[in-house]
């Protein structure tokens, strides 16, 4: 797995230096501003006020754009979760149709499958880039065992147990590769990189525009900068697995696990 470095960063990080960055952009402009107010006449402050709303109406655009596909990736590694969870059930419980000794050593390994599973649930990026290779060999040695303990029993004629398992154990080996998918793909850098270049310059737009006014409005930069900084905070945070802020809900999971201890096995 290959993570770019801004795909590597914290949320909040980024946010935090977009925010400061927004804020020199603004005094910067603001400096500009003030230092040609004499040299701008009323048509050319007119014509500026035109292009700095074309400006913030791009920025705009491109954080509702973003964080729409954000939280379409959030949503689909959700709806994964669910999937999952509800495909290892199911599978454990069919596992009952397998004969001895095939049946309690397909439900071991499928016990470790999913405790693998939990185990690799909202990395950070940094934690993925070395757990996830051996966690991934591991899994897919414990399909490999699944895989085997079936194939015995429908080579060996014990058939009508064996079968029905087999659609529903080429589901889950698929929904792993769809959640690992789901884990690596991010909403390409060079969109996050646009849209805080569009911030920064609608930070710098605003300071300009109040420096030829002769006026600061600290307030409102600080505002601006504050509430761009936090969306593109949570937008970041819905792209991301395992960031800080905003975590899928491993509870279908975790549901499915105790379900498959032996002690609940003993209770029904």
């Amino acid at each position: 797995m290959h993570l770019t470095w801004l795909a590597k960063q914290n949320a909040e990080e980024i946010a935090l230096a977009l925010f400061i960055a927004m804020l020199a952009a603004a005094e910067i402009g603001f400096r500009v501003g003030r230092r040609w107010h004499r040299k701008v006449d009323p048509p050319g402050k007119g014509h500026f006020g035109t292009a700095q709303g074309v400006v913030l109406t791009l920025m705009g655009l491109l954080l509702a754009f973003t964080f729409n596909i954000s939280a379409q990736r959030y949503e689909t590694r959700r709806q994964l979760v669910i999937t999952e969870a509800n495909t290892i059930a199911g599978l454990y419980s069919r596992s009952d149709l397998l004969p001895e000794p095939q049946h309690t050593k397909f439900r071991e390994s499928l016990r470790q499958y999913l405790d693998i599973r939990l185990s690799l649930a909202n990395l950070s990026p940094h934690q993925g880039e070395t757990a996830l290779p051996e966690a991934i060999q591991t899994s897919e040695r414990l399909q490999d065992q699944m895989w085997a303990l079936v194939k015995d029993c429908l080579q060996n004629g014990r058939v009508e147990g064996a079968k029905d398992l087999v659609g529903p154990l080429i589901d889950m080996f698929s929904l792993q590769r769809s959640r690992l998918s789901a884990y690596e793909i991010r909403v390409p850098d060079m969109i996050i990189w646009l849209l805080m270049g569009a911030a920064v310059m609608a930070a710098a737009s605003i300071g300009y525009s109040g420096g030829l006014k002769r006026h600061r409005g600290v307030l409102a930069k600080i505002l601006l900068a504050l509430t761009v900084s936090c969306v593109i905070m949570v937008m970041l945070s819905l792209d991301r697995p395992g960031g800080r802020l905003l975590k899928v809900s491993q509870d279908p999971l975790i549901q499915a696990r105790e379900a498959m201890s032996p002690k609940m096995e003993g209770t029904n």
